[in-house]
């Protein structure tokens, strides 16, 4: 028995669309990885993810001082501003890359819809004329 080949799914006009839609609103890199583009997909998840990361220890790192201070009525250490920073630099850069790849996509799908021919509709007869249609 031979392994099913492994050929990507046909790009359509819609699927490019919804890689769009997931790629700028939901998760940057997964759209492209849908829409084919696997090596661009993952590097884009990979920045979106450590930009998410960078942003979520800073919030940790910011709560924690500010209960803290509250706890031992002491002014607590300043968190450093680059984990922020960096977090949505990365996040941006994942973003952006998965928008130009999500770009790329829609035109790609709109070349292929455009230089596909359309196939004709069947052609309906009808064999009796005299005996309407049962309903």
């Amino acid at each position: 028995m031979s392994a099913p080949s492994a050929m990507p799914p046909l790009l359509t006009v819609v699927r490019a669309w919804t890689c769009l839609g997931v790629n700028l609103l939901a998760t940057p890199g997964l759209g492209s990885v849908c829409g084919g583009r696997k090596r661009a997909g993952y590097g884009q998840m990979f920045f979106a993810f450590t930009g998410f990361c960078l942003l979520v220890v800073y919030i940790f790192k910011m709560s924690f001082g500010i209960m803290e201070a509250q706890i031992e009525d002491s002014p607590s250490a300043p968190v450093p501003a680059w984990w922020w920073q960096s977090g949505v630099i990365f996040f941006g850069i994942g973003w952006l890359w998965s928008f130009f790849t999500s770009i790329s996509l829609v035109r790609q799908a709109a070349r292929t819809a455009r230089e596909t021919p359309c196939p004709a509709p069947p052609k309906l007869a009808i064999t009796n004329k005299s005996v309407p249609p049962i309903l």
